[in-house]
């Protein structure tokens, strides 16, 4: 019974690892809305969820202190070159050469060169803002925090689905170009983990590596994670040799609240020990487990070990750190 437990624990892992060729290390498939001001602006905000956009108050600070410092910029700026002007969090502001492609945009009449093209990246943690056009110092001129707000008030309602959205903004009208919105498919990624931590079971100290293999599924903005992972347990017997203990485990986490980022979640874990070494823990060891983030990619883990039949319960915690 013991080797056929071990031999179909394995199996399982093995499954997982080799029959999903295509799982990468994780990145999240986020949303972007475009809105194009009178033609001759356009306005690019990647975000995880464009419903939250609203609530963001980061966003349209940024945007109307970028367009407070162009006026100081402009005698550095060279109105016959493209140039790249990144806005860094701390508020620097460095100027590059741009890119010289001849962009197109759709007019009353037909595609309209937009002539050069200058470019302003404005990067943060938990969004990314390029504002293309072809003067990028006539920006001061607009008010491109209330265009947003505009933009903001036409959002159509949060689908399953990451999608990329496109609006025009003429004079004090904004327009929904929803034949232009583009939809990524339902299933947001695959994710191979990898990860290194410390615990403590039964007085005794141990490091561990982990591996794992999950698939993130996002509804409506409430994600479902299950996975499957093993963990290698590695403690110091009396002789200064070391074993190695490896646990197989089940899990599956879940996002506290709708729209919170991957940092909330919640995770349960069943694991069982497929390989032993030493007198640390019996035949046949079951753990079950509860997981989560105080810090990104740093995981506390209480958990609870139970052999002979249930009959022998001892508790164990871990700090784990994921990359």
């Amino acid at each position: 019974m013991k080797t056929n437990l071990k031999t179909a624990a394995t199996s399982i892992m093995v499954i997982a690892l080799f029959g999903m060729p295509h799982a990468s290390f994780s990145q999240s498939i986020g949303d972007t809305v475009i809105f194009y001001v009178d033609r001759m602006v356009e306005v690019k905000i990647s975000v995880s969820d464009y419903s939250q956009l609203g609530n963001n108050g980061e966003i349209p600070q940024v945007l109307t202190a970028f367009g407070n410092v162009l006026p100081i910029l402009e005698a550095s700026l060279l109105g016959d070159q493209p140039e790249l002007i990144r806005f860094q969090p701390d508020g620097s502001i460095s100027i590059e050469p741009g890119d010289q492609s001849i962009i197109y945009q759709q007019g009353p009449g037909g595609l309209v060169n937009t002539g050069f093209r200058d470019r302003a990246v404005i990067a943060r943690e938990d969004f990314e803002i390029t504002i293309s056009s072809g003067d990028i110092s006539s920006i001061s001129e607009l008010a491109l925090d209330q265009y947003l707000l505009g933009v903001i008030n036409k959002l159509p309602p949060k689908t399953m689905r990451s999608r990329t959205l496109y609006f025009e903004c003429t004079g004090q009208q904004t327009n929904e170009l929803s034949n232009r919105h583009v939809t990524n498919p339902p299933m947001e990624f695959l994710e191979l983990e990898l990860g290194a931590g410390a615990g403590l079971v039964r007085n005794n100290w141990m490091t561990d590596v982990s591996l794992g293999v999950g698939v993130d599924f996002n509804k409506k903005g409430a994600h479902r994670y299950p996975y499957i992972s093993t963990n290698m347990l590695f403690d110091f017997s009396e002789n200064k040799e070391i074993n190695v203990n490896t646990f197989l485990n089940l899990g599956y986490g879940w996002n506290v609240t709708k729209f919170s980022p991957r940092k909330d979640k919640l995770f349960v874990e069943l694991g069982y020990l497929i390989s032993r070494q030493g007198d640390l823990f019996e035949e046949n060891t079951l753990r079950f487990g509860f997981k989560w983030s105080t810090v990104k990619g740093v995981y506390v883990n209480p958990h609870i070990y139970a052999s002979d039949g249930l009959n022998n319960i001892y508790p164990g915690v871990r700090i784990g750190f994921g990359f």
